[in-house]
């Protein structure tokens, strides 16, 4: 049976998985080799749900399902520079 995930709401990204209680960790399957890339450790769920965009754009190119497609940037090098990595940059300043 397939799972029946809802990736619109808050706090569920693609590819993001919360560890304890204070960290999240980002993973990405690469579905024609099969094999499985650990991408870290994170302390916001965007901040893994950012890694993730940027592995599945560097895995799947223009294809690849992003949690932030509006931070898709294919002309300036792909993902990372758009409105949401802007706003993630600054709450990782205000702390």
């Amino acid at each position: 049976m397939p799972r029946n995930r809802n990736y619109n709401q808050p706090g569920k990204y693609r590819g993001v998985r919360k560890r304890g209680e204070f960290r999240y960790i980002a993973e990405i399957k690469n579905t024609s080799s099969g094999v499985r890339k650990w991408l870290g450790t994170f302390a916001t769920a965007e901040e893994a749900a950012l890694a993730f965009d940027r592995a599945a754009v560097e895995i799947r190119g223009a294809k690849a399902k992003l949690n932030f497609p509006d931070n898709f940037n294919p002309g300036e090098g792909g993902v990372g520079s758009g409105p949401a990595a802007l706003e993630a940059a600054d709450m990782k300043m205000d702390r």
